[in-house]
């Protein structure tokens, strides 16, 4: 008869115990991914930041470079929606991170103070309407 009550009062600890241990793993996973994702992508001199897909972050320095990092495609935008239309006369480099899939629709339209070259990583696999349209530099 003991060693079935001491199974119960182990059964019912374990009961208690796990479900708490399991949610607060999920919700340091979870704060951990957003906290990194956000850290990586603003330094120290950003002027502007924000999303601009789902899963992507931009963020523009007061050198003008204008960083786009994350996984997955950007959002699409028409001319002068862009979340970084506010500087877009401001960005001098951009840099797109390898892990963006897309560029979006009128992403850069009318963009007209890049210079120097533009890579774009093998991770995208396409190029929306207008991406670059008006850009010179």
């Amino acid at each position: 008869m003991k060693s079935y009550v001491k199974a119960v009062g182990l059964f019912l600890s374990l009961a208690i115990i796990l479900p708490t241990f399991s949610t607060t793993v999920s919700a340091l996973a979870a704060s951990d991914f957003s906290t990194d994702n956000k850290l990586s992508v603003l330094s120290e001199d950003a002027i502007d930041s924000g999303n601009c897909g789902e899963a992507l972050l931009w963020s523009l320095d007061s050198d003008g470079t204008l960083v786009i990092e994350g996984k997955g495609p950007m959002a699409d935008y028409r001319s002068g929606n862009q979340p970084w239309s506010a500087n877009m006369n401001s960005i001098k480099t951009l840099v797109i991170e390898e892990g963006v899939t897309s560029i979006g629709n009128y992403a850069f339209y009318n963009c007209s103070s890049i210079s120097g070259d533009l890579v774009i990583p093998d991770s995208v696999t396409s190029i929306g309407n207008y991406a670059f349209y008006r850009c010179t530099g």
